[in-house]
């Protein structure tokens, strides 16, 4: 499956890029949320994406906000943030902005994969559901 990467550290970004390689996965890297926006919102962008929380300009959040607002029909997505911040509050607000998960830096492989794993699941029950309409 195909994985959008949008974080500002270069070596936040490698690792998450070498270790979900190392699963299988096609990686596709951005260092900013306007960039990963932009690339999300093509036709036939990543169904999966993990965006860091914090970023310069257009941060986790605001993405994931942007694309459940644009409501392109019948396209799989499931987002995840990845953050520093893990008081509740944050968390909460992360998931009513549309992430559909998160993962806390730094992340465990063990959890990212579990979360990676239900991503996939939902990504294909869409993908099946998006085929019966």
């Amino acid at each position: 499956m195909q994985i959008l990467i949008a974080d500002d550290d270069a070596v936040s970004r490698r690792l998450l890029e070498a270790t979900l390689q190392s699963w299988g996965h096609e990686v596709v890297s951005c260092a900013d949320g306007h960039d990963a926006l932009a690339r999300l919102s093509e036709p036939g962008g990543a169904p999966m994406a993990i965006l860091d929380w914090m970023m310069p300009g257009l941060d986790g959040p605001s993405v994931c906000r942007r694309l459940r607002d644009a409501g392109v029909p019948n396209q799989p997505r499931y987002l995840v943030l990845l953050t520093s911040l893990a008081e509740r509050e944050k968390i909460v607000a992360g998931l009513g902005a549309g992430a559909d998960d998160y993962v806390t830096k730094p992340f465990h492989q063990g959890e990212l994969r579990a979360r990676v794993t239900v991503g996939e699941r939902v990504v294909a029950l869409q993908t099946a559901l998006a085929g019966r309409v």
